[in-house]
């Protein structure tokens, strides 16, 4: 899977403000996890997410 960008985030975008907060911190690229549960929960979706150790959960 490629990660997508902060920025990639269309269905419901993220604020200028929060994308900026983000990329100030040195995000440029979403996790797997991240890509996946970012989106329903700005939808106000219940999101469970389990993974392995040391697989970039972040």
């Amino acid at each position: 899977m490629s990660r997508k960008k902060w920025s990639s985030l269309q269905k419901p975008p993220l604020s200028r403000p929060v994308l900026g907060v983000v990329e100030s911190m040195g995000f440029e690229l979403m996790t797997p996890v991240q890509a996946s549960a970012v989106p329903l929960l700005m939808s106000c979706k219940d999101v469970s997410a389990e993974a392995v150790t040391g697989s970039e959960k972040h």
